[in-house]
């Protein structure tokens, strides 16, 4: 409350005055902080510039040799130093005649202009430099005031109007002359003092003092806290960047590939949707929205499934009801969690026990409903049922016309009104698989590119599928990711580790000779544990965490083992979906230094793991396609540093010769990728191959050792999994004739496949199969698929699940049957305990073998 005169009145005034500024000056914080964020991007930029210009010499203008003698007096020879400097300057500052003058300022600016298109803004934990620090400073006040801006608003709109007018009024009044006539002659000078006063006094004033305070605070914050924040949820600062400057992540319409305008201005209505898309990702849902029938083949780590929702959540703005995603087992859960995270739409959990009363429930009130591939065969709709949308993730596993799973989605698909079929693997190269998924697409569209099926990678090609398949790489849509930084770490084995691997290869065993160095007793002598331990102790240092990847459950058992409590319980085939996710969700709010082992078979797909930014290979894999898939979990959209590679590998031994054949592959690949290639290229590595370089190394060993050196039929008879003929006949099972069947994936995938149709089918009669037993100990003539072995559990008192979803657990229904009585007697109780110690003695002796049956999806829970 204040007294009643001039100084009060020229104090009312002048406060008004001040917090209406103010005030308006908040009402437009949003169009300063773009402006903010603008500049430091062109700082950053024109830095990023002048650093690849800095070394550039002039030598070659063909300028008078006084010119140079002159710029090279004042060290302005280096071209990134004449950056912005005008022809007057260089005339009148350093006496450089016009004709060169003009040469050196139209030299430099083109050449800033062909580096600047080659540079983008990255943001890097690693790297906080002054332009970066700016940017993500800049960007987190945009984000955080943005709600001042309403707040100002209806402040200014409740008592902007009636401060003024009472302002206004009393001004004339500041005078104390003024204000002695007013007090005997006007009286309203006071009614215009108490009106202010009173709004001084009351919550116009505290609710703006608040306002201004936090403002100024914001306006004030330290990088440290914008970088903190940006290392947790970077995705929104790249969105706003994105926004605010198209620009700053070098991500043009050419770039993410061009779209017809038709396309481009389709109608999205993502309110709901609780993500912000980036541009690319809004360009998707556009496409999918307009074609209808589409695939989306974006590289992994891009976000397909964001946009697969953004897509249902626009439809379901414009009436739409029902939506169905068909996935692999392996990510349904994954799939439920984002469709909760990111919209309001209600999902539905088709699988697994419940999973017929979950169906009837989304039938009637709608949502998303999500299924596997082998839950979707049991789904039984009514004539005339339609879906608005369906979605076929990792659609590349329904590849196969005349498998029952993909007779299943096709029946889904038709009765969906848009249809959208995804998958990250690169399908040029895989024609026939391509074109079959474009006829579950258009018909007719796959009938016209069939012609062009040879040169898959063609520019006729390519047009023929443009209005129904759509990729993106991600080095063209996130140039925004740090550095991919990949690091072979050689070890020089000692005696125990090459004797160790001289005895694997002269008995011939690949497995063993794959696991060189973990394969010994002694773990304190094993270089590539120690190298392991090195590099998880230096992690923990730079604050990051680590994966482990092996393709051998051996090998992650003893990595576990030798690091301790600083190691979390690893994510391998046995594993079910469900807990791979609480393991991942654990690894994210856990500490620096963290290691989280994977078998590379389980973890290299659906799983989003952007906390760790350290990735270490335990050995080289067969394939280009497992490893970049194992490092494309933590490098993807949303990673804020870089990400650091470590590929452990033994000298003298099998990891040269692979890595050597992975070299050459991903070079292949590269150049596939990018070129246009005509012809269909098989990118991985096949069976001659690598029995090539097997053969090779054994002869190598064999011969230091004074060995025999082995025939080409007793490496085929001591590794057949590794020799597979491929263009034999074989059997419905996926055998030949002549084949003693190890239990390798491959044939594994292919008999359950197969097992799978005959039961849906009703043509497999279980209580007719038959085995011959007489080399059960060493051989497999059959396996059999889960829904069986849930059968066989019930009357064995065999715990099937403890094995559920490894190569043991399809191994133990072959030995089920060497316990069968000759007269078909019922398998009693005690035949079940003595066939559960067998089980788990398989589970020791084969240990690398319990690779999850990536291609088999089960009934049960």
């Amino acid at each position: 409350m204040q007294k009643f005169s001039p100084k009060s009145i020229r104090f009312y005034i002048d406060e008004f005055d001040k917090r209406l500024a103010e005030l308006q000056s908040v009402a437009g914080i949003v169009a300063k902080t773009e402006t903010s964020v603008k500049n430091s991007v062109d700082a950053f930029l024109k830095a990023a510039v002048k650093k690849k210009l800095e070394g550039g010499f002039l030598g070659h203008l063909d300028l008078d040799p006084e010119t140079l003698y002159r710029l090279t007096e004042v060290n302005m020879t280096d071209v990134s130093k004449l950056v912005g400097v005008s022809e007057t300057v260089l005339v009148n500052a350093y006496r450089i005649p016009s004709v060169d003058a003009r040469k050196i300022v139209d030299y430099v600016v083109n050449l800033y202009a062909d580096v600047r298109k080659t540079v983008n803004v990255k943001l890097n934990v690693d790297d906080k430099n002054s332009e970066a620090s700016s940017i993500v400073k800049a960007l987190y006040i945009y984000r955080l005031s943005q709600p001042f801006t309403g707040e100002s608003q209806a402040l200014l709109e409740e008592y902007g109007a009636k401060i003024r007018k009472n302002v206004e009024a009393l001004r004339p009044y500041a005078g104390s002359l003024k204000f002695v006539t007013a007090l005997l002659f006007n009286r309203e000078a006071k009614s215009y003092f108490d009106t202010l006063d009173e709004i001084y006094s009351g919550p116009f004033w505290k609710a703006s003092t608040d306002l201004v305070a936090r403002l100024n605070w914001l306006m004030s914050v330290e990088s440290s806290l914008a970088w903190a924040e940006f290392a947790k949820t970077p995705i929104p600062f790249f969105t706003d960047l994105e926004k605010i400057c198209p620009y700053a992540l070098g991500n043009t319409e050419e770039e993410v590939g061009e779209l017809p305008k038709e396309i481009l201005e389709e109608r999205t209505d993502l309110e709901g949707l609780k993500v912000q898309l980036r541009h690319y990702q809004v360009l998707g849902v556009k496409f999918i929205l307009h074609q209808g029938r589409v695939l989306l083949g974006d590289e992994m780590g891009l976000g397909k499934t964001v946009e697969a929702i953004a897509t249902m959540v626009t439809l379901k703005n414009l009436g739409d009801t029902h939506f169905i995603v068909v996935c692999p087992a392996s990510i349904l859960v994954n799939w439920l969690r984002e469709i909760q995270k990111m919209c309001d739409i209600p999902a539905f959990k088709i699988h697994g026990q419940g999973k017929f009363e979950a169906f009837g429930a989304w039938k009637e009130k709608g949502g998303i409903a999500v299924t596997t591939y082998e839950t979707s065969r049991q789904l039984e709709f009514s004539e005339g049922d339609t879906i608005s949308m369906a979605v076929v993730d990792e659609a590349h596993y329904v590849k196969n016309p005349g498998s029952q799973r993909t007779a299943s989605v096709r029946r889904i698909c038709n009765i969906s009104r848009r249809l959208l079929l995804m998958t990250g693997t690169a399908l040029e190269n895989r024609a026939k698989e391509m074109l079959y998924l474009l006829e579950l697409l258009r018909p007719k569209i796959a009938l016209m590119a069939k012609g062009f099926a040879t040169e898959s990678r063609s520019q006729e090609f390519m047009q023929m599928v443009a209005p129904i398949y759509y990729r993106r790489k991600r080095e063209d849509v996130l140039k925004e990711l740090p550095e991919l930084i990949e690091l072979e770490e050689w070890i020089d084995g000692n005696d125990n580790e090459m004797d160790a691997y001289a005895e694997a290869a002269m008995r011939e065993n690949f497995m063993e000779m794959r696991r060189v160095s973990f394969n010994i007793d002694d773990l304190a002598q094993s270089g590539k544990l120690e190298r392991l331990q090195e590099i998880v102790k230096q992690a923990k240092f730079e604050d990051r965490k680590v994966l482990v990847f092996s393709f051998f459950l051996d090998t992650i058992d003893k990595v576990r083992k030798s690091l301790g409590d600083c190691c979390m319980d690893p994510i391998t085939g046995a594993v079910a979906a469900g807990r791979r996710q609480e393991i991942v969700d654990k690894f994210e709010n856990s500490p620096a230094g963290t290691v989280l082992p994977l078998q590379i078979n389980a973890g290299g797909l659906g799983l989003n793991i952007q906390a760790a930014n350290v990735v270490i290979l335990c050995e080289p894999q067969l394939k280009p396609s497992a490893e970049m898939q194992a490092i494309s979990r933590a490098y993807r959209m949303g990673q804020v540093r870089n990400v650091l590679v470590y590929r452990l590998l033994m000298l003298n031994s099998i990891d040269e010769k692979i890595n050597t054949l992975l070299k050459y592959k991903q070079q292949i690949f590269n150049t596939f990728a990018d070129k246009s290639v005509s012809g269909e290229q098989d990118l991985e590595v096949n069976p001659d191959e690598i029995k090539d370089l097997f053969k090779k190394e054994i002869e190598r060993i064999c011969k230091a050792n004074g060995k025999a050196v082995p025939t080409d039929k007793e490496l085929v008879l001591g590794n057949a999994m590794l020799f597979e003929e491929q263009d034999e006949p074989r059997n419905e099972f996926g055998f030949r004739d002549h084949d003693s069947v190890l239990p390798n994936p491959e044939l594994m995938r292919k008999t359950c496949n197969r097992y799978n149709e005959l039961y849906f089918d009703g043509k497999l009669d279980i209580g007719r199969l038959s085995f011959g037993v007489q080399d059960a100990p060493n051989w497999l003539a059959c396996f059999a698929p889960d829904s069986v072995s849930i059968v066989f559990s019930r009357n064995f008192a065999f715990d099937y699940r403890k094995y559920r979803n490894t190569m043991v657990h399809e191994m133990c229904h072959y030995y089920l049957y060497s316990f069968a009585p000759a007269d078909g007697a019922s398998v009693s109780i005690e035949h079940g305990k003595a066939f559960q110690e067998l089980v788990d003695k398989l589970n020791a002796e084969h240990r690398e073998l319990n690779v999850m049956l990536k291609d088999c999806d089960y009934l049960g829970d």
